[in-house]
């Protein structure tokens, strides 16, 4: 019996000995907790469409001018012939400059390449530009007749201003551009566009004035009065160029900062008519009017300030970072 105790003994000492020689188990690790902020991809490829509200501030640079107006010569001896004349322009006065408002709609596609994000827009818009400016010339004129004695009716002199008013307008104008630029973060894309640009550009070319004669008494003999308007509207192509922002708002908004400058190039006008001489009679059959001509050239060109709204059409947006559920 003590010999049976003695090997159960004996055999649990040596199963203990080898449980002790195992190492320790110890408790699974926890898994480390997700981030609090994800920072989630952005896709700016596809089709977009939006509108705008813009500012204007349109540019009036003096306008080149050239006249010409002869005094009427008679050259028999009804009338003394015409000795001398002179004609003297002034320098064009610039119209001032403003700032219309105005809205317009615009629409593209972008192809994205990492962060560099490119494409093509075009836009069209229309201005409230209703106070048109104008510039300003004026020709003065001064001549002299040759006195011969034949009565006191003889023309001895003329004097008088002519005054050159160009007025234009610009409404409707839009573009064809390329654009191009880089992701300051994943929502917000800062760009560079430039391009073709349109606009239909409304002028007028007035020409007023009175030129007076005077007989040898002397006294007023006679008055050539102008007044005259000359109008046309076309389109004009130039270019334009600029740069802007827009941050992704939504699954599909983009809010737009933009500005651009235009220029539509220079353009001649001219203005030719024919005064009205009174009083009517032989007084005017003598001095028989001839016709003035002006022509002056415009450059039309603004800057713009543009805020707007687009939608994209089928954007794989997701916010820029989200909040990690657990």
């Amino acid at each position: 019996m003590r010999i049976r105790i003695s090997l159960i003994a004996l055999a649990s000492a040596s199963t203990m000995a080898s449980a002790s020689d195992l190492p320790a188990r110890t408790a699974p690790l926890a898994p480390a907790p997700a981030p609090l902020f994800t920072a989630m991809p952005m896709d700016w490829n596809g089709g977009y469409v939006g509108a705008t509200v813009s500012a204007r501030r349109l540019t009036r640079a003096p306008s080149p001018l050239t006249a010409a107006y002869e005094l009427p010569d008679d050259g028999a001896g009804a009338n003394n012939p015409l000795a001398t004349q002179i004609n003297t322009l002034g320098v064009p006065a610039a119209g001032k400059a403003r700032t219309p408002f105005g809205a317009g709609l615009f629409g593209g596609y972008n192809m994205q390449s990492g962060i560099y994000v490119y494409g093509v827009e075009a836009d069209a818009n229309y201005t409230l530009d209703r106070a048109a400016a104008a510039a300003n010339g004026v020709l003065g004129v001064t001549g002299t007749y040759t006195d011969n004695n034949v009565g006191a009716g003889d023309t001895t002199a003329a004097s008088g201003t002519l005054t050159n008013s160009r007025r234009s307008r610009l409404n409707w104008d839009g573009s064809l551009r390329l654009r191009a630029g880089v992701l300051a973060i994943p929502s917000m894309l800062i760009y560079a566009t430039g391009g073709l640009a349109v606009g239909r550009v409304s002028t007028a070319t007035s020409l007023s004035g009175v030129v007076t004669f005077v007989n040898e008494t002397p006294a007023a003999q006679a008055t050539h009065t102008f007044d005259s308007v000359a109008r046309s509207s076309a389109f004009r192509l130039g270019w334009t160029l600029g740069g802007g922002v827009d941050y992704r708002l939504t699954d599909n908004l983009t809010l737009r900062a933009e500005y651009r400058y235009t220029d539509l190039g220079r353009k001649s006008a001219s203005n030719a008519t024919t005064p009205v001489c009174a009083p009517a009679g032989a007084v005017c059959t003598a001095l028989a009017a001839n016709p003035a001509t002006v022509t002056n050239s415009h450059r039309d060109a603004f800057h713009a300030v543009k805020i707007g709204l687009a939608y994209q059409f089928g954007a794989g947006f997701s916010p820029t970072t989200i909040l990690a559920r657990y």
